[in-house]
């Protein structure tokens, strides 16, 4: 269907495409093509992508909501795919020959002409060299596809695994019929026999891998080669059902094969556990674990009975159900990781530590239930910042009612402290009362050793709200009341800004600047080692192409967002990356973290904004844009 086909093209172009390129590509009037855009242009909205126009340039397709858009290019059905259809076919047909076979005979069997399939040879060749296979071509005698017997069957193995019927139906015929069965129920035998679990994608490889590799061997008459016991599970496993293949077939494996096939079994299933002493042990593993993350960022998740219980019980039916390969989907997960992302980090961090003691994978989906656990006790310990503040005092010009307004406004902060009240000529008994912190109109005449906040003679909401992140931050001496403008951007400067129009590749980009930001000194050791490694775990591209790269441990020596706006989108693991914010914080930034991510999360939802961010010609331009957030 040429909708979808304009889609693609536009999908996968680098830059604009022109309506002469359609035009000359799809053989059709003009007019026929400003139908079929302006229909792209009418619908695109509600699809998730963004159809741009640009006179003397062409056309771009913008895709802003990956969900939305994958959802509609799924409703062409299998109409679309009938082009790759025909051609993975055709190599699969080709594939089970064993000798050349003319144009007529396979234009007939596909119900085609011999120009089409003449049409098609690059894009088969291109699918034989993907498995490095060669495709020949002999006058007189036709078309075939050669290769190793590794190369050919790993071709048949994967095709196999992804269901092509070409392939499929022939190895089910020759390999599986009526005896196959025996040979699975004996493989199911040896895993309960043994006290192994595996769950259905894992027993689909090594299924796969066994049917596949029995119809090769019959095809080229494998000889007999009998595997042993050598005192291993795994090697235990293998020689049983190999012996049966031997018994069911006539046939045997090829003693690589039968290595091969040991390393299969090995990678796809796990011994359970022991549960003797399992909670025990995993006490003392989360306790260190907790221990060690305290002394780094100065929390006390160690201290917090309620939040180890609660991880405790998740943990171990996690760890269960994991050496039973099963794993639970989690819908929240691209939230979780973006709103929190010092939690998920710590997350990943922890469930490293169950992977290497508990022989457990554990998904991307589980460590994002894992993080709701550390998300629970860093909100409380937020709280508890407010809280520690017990006696407030409050210094006014005078004891009158704009006194009483401040310390009314005060008290809806600090709903259990003692607030009082003090004029500038009460020093002294503001002295004798040992405040906790002091909030005051005007620069105090005496020494304090407590946090002093300089307020307005009147309060209002906003007050308010930068009181409480200047406590959150812990910065008194850097953030001002006074000043209009929120924490978050002073962290942008003009020297970590760059607009870029080239067609690097989306890590080697989050190199350059993680290396720029520690060569700086802003991001202390490692940084660029840890940014990389946390993007190794899940990339941080978001919503409307907003990236939030950031070291999987809190390094940096400075505060800092450094910002890449790219004027050429990247792609990368499917996903559109448009602006890099990378982030460097101290160990104890988490609130100033938790406050980026939220004015993030607010930026990419709101696509007037992050369009005038991409538009931006100079950085006073781009915070200019910024500040108008609040």
């Amino acid at each position: 269907m040429r909708i979808l086909d304009l889609i693609l093209d536009m999908v996968h172009a680098d830059d604009f495409l022109s309506m002469e390129y359609f035009m000359k590509k799809y053989q059709v009037s003009k007019r026929t093509l400003q139908n079929d855009l302006s229909f792209l242009s009418r619908i695109s909205s509600q699809k998730g992508f963004q159809l741009q126009h640009v006179r003397g340039r062409g056309y771009l397709l913008r895709v802003y909501d990956e969900k939305a858009f994958h959802e509609y290019v799924a409703t062409f059905g299998d109409s679309s795919n009938d082009h790759h259809n025909r051609l993975e076919n055709i190599f699969a047909y080709l594939l089970l020959q064993s000798d050349f076979v003319t144009m007529e005979v396979i234009a007939d069997a596909f119900d085609i002409s011999v120009s089409l399939l003449k049409k098609e040879r690059d894009a088969i060749i291109e699918m034989a060299e993907r498995f490095h296979l060669a495709y020949e071509s002999k006058t007189h005698h036709g078309i075939r596809i050669t290769g190793s017997y590794s190369d050919i069957k790993d071709a048949v193995a994967e095709l196999y695994f992804y269901e092509n019927p070409i392939i499929k139906k022939e190895v089910d015929h020759q390999a599986v019929h009526g005896t196959y069965q025996k040979i699975e129920e004996r493989l199911i035998g040896e895993f309960k026999i043994h006290d192994f679990n595996i769950n259905y994608s894992e027993m689909k490889n090594i299924t796969v891998w066994l049917r596949v590799t029995i119809y090769m061997n019959l095809r080229y008459a494998t000889p007999v080669v009998k595997v042993k016991k050598a005192g291993d599970a795994f090697y235990d496993i293998c020689s049983s059902v190999l012996n049966e293949i031997y018994k069911v077939y006539d046939i045997g494996f090829q003693e690589y094969e039968a290595e091969a096939f040991h390393d299969l079994i090995q990678s796809n299933i796990r011994k359970k556990v022991p549960e003797v002493c399992f909670s025990a042990r995993l006490q003392v593993d989360i306790d260190e674990f907790l221990a060690s993350i305290d002394q780094e960022y100065q929390t006390a998740f160690n201290e917090d009975q309620d939040f180890k219980k609660l991880l405790l019980t998740h943990v171990s039916l996690l760890v269960d159900r994991l050496h039973q390969k099963i794993s639970y989907k989690n819908t929240l997960i691209d939230e979780i990781c973006f709103r929190y992302p010092m939690s998920f980090n710590i997350a990943i961090r922890f469930c490293d530590m169950l992977s290497e003691k508990y022989q457990v994978t554990v998904t991307h989906d589980e460590i994002g239930f894992v993080a709701t656990h550390f998300v629970v006790h860093m909100e409380k310990e937020s709280r508890y910042k407010m809280k520690r503040f017990n006696k407030i005092g409050v210094v006014c010009s005078s004891g009158g009612g704009s006194a009483y307004l401040i310390k009314m406004k005060i008290e809806s902060l600090f709903e259990e402290a003692d607030v009082r009240t003090f004029s500038l000529m009460d020093m002294k008994d503001l002295t004798e009362y040992q405040p906790d912190i002091i909030f005051t109109i005007k620069e105090l005449d005496i020494p304090v050793q407590v946090p002093v906040i300089y307020i307005k003679e009147l309060l209002d909401d906003t007050d308010l709200l930068r009181i409480k992140e200047v406590l959150h931050f812990d910065m008194y001496d850097s953030f001002s009341l006074d000043d209009g403008q929120p924490y978050y951007t002073s962290l942008f400067q003009k020297e970590f800004f760059e607009i870029v129009d080239d067609d690097k590749e989306y890590l080697d980009i989050l190199k350059e600047m993680a290396e720029q930001i520690e060569a700086s000194g802003y991001g202390g050791k490692g940084y660029c080692q840890y940014v990389l490694e946390r993007e190794s775990y899940m990339n941080t591209i978001y919503v409307n192409g907003i990236c939030l790269p950031h070291p999987i441990e809190m390094c940096a020596e400075k505060n800092l967002i450094s910002v890449k706006i790219l004027k050429r989108p990247i792609l990368y693991e499917h996903k559109q990356a448009r602006m890099i914010f990378m982030i460097s914080l101290t160990k104890d930034g988490y609130e100033i973290l938790k406050d980026i991510t939220r004015k993030l999360y607010e930026l990419m939802n709101n696509d007037r904004l992050v369009n005038e961010l991409s538009k931006s010609a100079s950085f006073e331009e781009f915070m200019a844009v910024m500040k108008t957030m609040g």
